[in-house]
């Protein structure tokens, strides 16, 4: 097995193996794997075969791995520890402190695997679906307002909302992503990074259901022509899940995050 940089020529193995996540997302087209995928994907090979692969970003001082998987007869082979050991190499060459990653909490194997290279349970987070047309049921506040995010906010709307650094400026270089911040009282209470492409924001921060309010009706401009909802991910936030559910979001699947220290050694023995 060698693990290599993903070129545009792996398309189809790329569609091939993006089903395996199982999270009910449509497959990325060829024009979105080529511009924003191929950067940063290792692909894992045998006797010519991708069989597996790892789709990654590099940020100021975090590596957050964004997909892993493996070819169904591959599983359990040692295909998952050569991408992350390969990504963790990357990072590490990169300047990185931190790794994290999302995963389901029943992937024992996975899971498994995070642990033996230093990673643990940091958070529970949320996929939601979200109703354009419920926003009318959320709060309004003259206090809030959102707005479209400049690379002069980043540094704060990281600070005050716990996100990795560098976050804001990788997903703005993205094709098709648009950020939002919104301000209460002049401070920042809430984030939307969100996909055009997708009809998605992740993350989506708010810390009141009147800011959730204010991100959405920024955003709605930008949906999908005919699309009837958004898909956020909400990470962390148990109170504001609570609060759309109750207001006509509905779940897609709950996932948890793992971080570490880049500086654990790796173990070969899981």
């Amino acid at each position: 097995m060698r693990v290599r940089p993903a070129t545009a020529g792996d398309y189809p193995a790329f569609s091939r193996l993006f089903p395996e996540l199982a999270v009910g997302d449509p497959t990325p087209d060829e024009v979105k794997w080529r511009g924003d995928l191929v950067p940063t994907t290792l692909v894992a090979e045998e006797e010519g075969e991708v069989v597996g692969y790892l789709f990654y970003q590099a940020l100021s001082d975090t590596g957050y791995i964004r997909h892993v998987v493996a070819a169904p007869a591959r599983r359990r082979a040692g295909v998952g520890r050569a991408l992350v050991e390969e990504a963790r190499r990357r990072f590490v060459a990169a300047g990185a402190r931190r790794w994290c990653l999302n995963v389901k909490p029943e992937n024992t194997a996975a899971i498994g695997l995070y642990e033996s290279v230093g990673m643990s349970f940091q958070h529970a987070s949320t996929a939601l679906f979200w109703p354009w047309v419920a926003g009318a049921a959320l709060p309004q506040s003259p206090s809030v307002v959102a707005r479209r995010a400049e690379p002069s906010d980043d540094a704060e709307v990281e600070r005050e909302l716990a996100l990795a650094p560098g976050l804001c400026a990788d997903f703005r270089a993205r094709a098709g992503r648009v950020l939002f911040v919104a301000h209460d009282a002049g401070r920042v209470a809430g984030l939307a990074i969100y996909d055009t492409h997708f009809d998605g924001a992740l993350p989506f921060a708010a810390r009141e259901p009147a800011v959730a309010r204010a991100l959405f009706e920024v955003m709605l401009p930008h949906r999908t022509s005919g699309a009837s909802e958004v898909q956020l991910v909400v990470e962390n936030d148990a109170r504001l899940t609570s609060a759309l559910v109750d207001r006509g979001a509905r779940v897609k699947l709950a996932f948890c995050h793992y971080a570490g220290d880049l500086r654990f050694p790796v173990s070969s023995s899981t």
